[in-house]
C-alpha cells in the first residue's frame, strides 16, 4: 500500500522509461546486499546477520 500512494503521489509524472531505471537500480541494491550476505562480508562491518536477513526481507 505504501509502494501504490507513493507512486499516485509522486510518480504518476514520470516516464516509463525513468521509472523502469529506478526500478532497475533498486533491484541491483538488494542484490546486493544478499552477495554482501552469503560473503558474510557483512560481520566485517559490525552487522549482524539477523539485521541483514530483516534488510533483505523487507525490499
Amino acid at each position: 500500500m505504501l509502494r501504490t500512494f507513493i507512486y499516485n503521489r509522486y510518480l504518476t509524472n514520470m516516464t516509463l522509461r525513468k521509472s523502469l531505471l529506478f526500478a532497475h537500480i533498486g533491484l541491483s541494491i538488494t542484490i546486493l546486499l544478499d552477495m554482501t550476505l552469503v560473503s558474510r562480508a557483512n560481520v566485517g562491518y559490525g552487522v549482524s546477520d539477523k539485521t541483514m536477513v530483516l534488510v533483505g526481507s523487507a525490499s
